[in-house]
C-alpha cells in the first residue's frame, strides 16, 4: 500500500516480544511512510497522546492490559479516553476473549476493530490497518 501521507501507529501490549514483533510485521509489510511505536502500558500510551499535537492515526491496543498491575487502566477505559484525546484515532483491539458480546461492547466503546488473538492474527492485524488507511476512512 503505497501513501504519500506519514502514518503514525502506536502499539500498546505489556507482551514487549510480541510488541515488537507486530511491530517489525507491520513495518515489513506497509509502505516506509507508515511510523510505527510501542508502548508496554495504556497510561503510557495516552500520555504521550496528550503531550503532542500530532495524534496517533492507528492504535492497536492488546486487550490484556492488566496482566502485570491491577492498578491499570483496562481497555474499554483506554479506548474511551484515546477517543476523549483524538476522536480521529482509529482503534483495533486484540483479544484473547471470543466472547462476542465483549467485542460488541467494545466497538460501543468506539474501536473501529476487533481482532480475536489466533494463528492468523498479524494477518487480520495487517487487513484492519490498511482498511483503516483507505481515504474513505481517514
Amino acid at each position: 500500500m503505497k501513501t504519500s501521507k506519514s502514518f503514525n501507529i502506536y502499539i500498546v501490549t505489556t507482551n514487549t516480544l510480541y510488541g515488537q514483533s507486530l511491530k517489525q510485521f507491520l513495518e515489513t509489510n506497509l509502505d516506509k511512510n507508515i511510523h510505527v511505536q510501542t508502548f508496554s502500558t495504556a497510561e503510557s500510551c495516552v500520555n504521550e497522546i496528550g503531550s503532542w499535537e500530532i495524534k496517533p492515526d492507528i492504535i492497536v491496543l492488546d486487550h490484556y492490559l492488566n496482566a502485570t498491575t491491577k492498578s491499570g487502566i483496562d481497555e474499554l477505559h483506554t479506548v474511551d479516553r484515546i477517543k476523549q484525546m483524538s476522536p480521529k484515532t482509529m482503534i483495533i483491539v486484540l483479544s484473547n476473549e471470543s466472547d462476542m458480546a465483549h467485542a460488541t461492547k467494545t466497538l460501543c466503546f468506539g474501536a473501529c476493530d476487533y481482532v480475536p488473538k489466533d494463528q492468523f492474527v498479524f494477518s487480520h492485524i495487517l487487513n484492519s490497518v490498511q482498511d483503516c488507511l483507505q481515504p474513505s476512512k481517514l
